[in-house]
């Protein structure tokens, strides 16, 4: 079977940046992991296994069931179309080209048309909140991501996939699984006396100061290594405080 499968946000498993670690990181937000807790028991197994499987291969696995079976001892089927449906894992290969076993025996024309506009590919430059509508506003229907800041995520995503020059085969998956990065969960804030909450009502864009700190915060972890776009604006940026000053 042509194409092959990656894991979106790979390096958030990987503690270290060299290939083949010697162990990755199991996040224990995963138990609460609204898709993955609908996985059927093996196939949570086989994922995590595959997550392995993906640090030893530089996140390219061949395409074929059959042969991961193989690499992680599966004694069932691995069913990567739920897998995949679900966005744990990323396919290079259009579903045409898939076996037949591979499809869902629910296979309609009407799940067709949803999965070719699924695997309508978007650009990094085209990736935007309004690809994420949909899907968001379902999960926050099941009580997720309800504090998340969308414009926070995908300012942060874009930065860091910028500043460490990393791509993907599909931009949309990988900026969902985003949402799950330890930087990118809501930070309680205090009122005036003291107490912790968090803010109620719709996020609001990412401002000035605060993108400025995620840049400088990706320059301090990439040894100051910048994109020029964020170079300019925070030139600009630090002028306007100087002003200010």
């Amino acid at each position: 079977m042509s194409g092959y499968l990656s894991i979106p946000g790979i390096e958030e498993f990987q503690h270290y940046k060299d290939r083949n670690p010697a162990w990755i990181k199991l996040y224990s937000r995963v138990l609460r992991d609204y898709d993955f807790a609908c996985l059927q028991d093996a196939s949570k197994a086989h994922l995590i296994q595959i997550w392995v499987l993906a640090s030893q291969m530089e996140n390219k696995i061949p395409n074929d069931s059959e042969w991961i079976g193989k690499q992680i001892n599966a004694t069932t089927k691995v069913d990567l179309t739920t897998l995949i449906k679900k966005g744990f894992v990323v396919c290079s290969e259009p579903l045409a080209n898939r076996k037949q076993d591979d499809i869902p025996e629910t296979y309609s024309e009407e799940t067709d048309k949803k999965k070719k506009r699924a695997r309508q590919k978007v650009s990094f430059e085209e990736l935007s909140v309004e690809h994420l509508s949909p899907w968001l506003e379902k999960k926050r229907a099941e009580g997720k991501y309800v504090k998340h800041d969308e414009n926070f995520v995908i300012e942060y995503f874009k930065n860091y996939c910028e500043s460490n020059g990393k791509t993907y085969d599909n931009y949309v998956s990988a900026l969902k699984n985003a949402f799950e990065w330890d930087a990118c969960q809501p930070k309680p804030e205090k009122n005036g006396n003291g107490a912790t909450f968090k803010p109620s009502g719709p996020a609001k864009p990412l401002s000035d100061d605060e993108r400025a700190k995620i840049i400088r915060w990706n320059m301090k972890r990439n040894g100051y290594a910048v994109n020029p776009q964020d170079e300019q604006f925070l030139r600009e940026y630090e002028a306007r405080e100087a002003q200010h000053a």
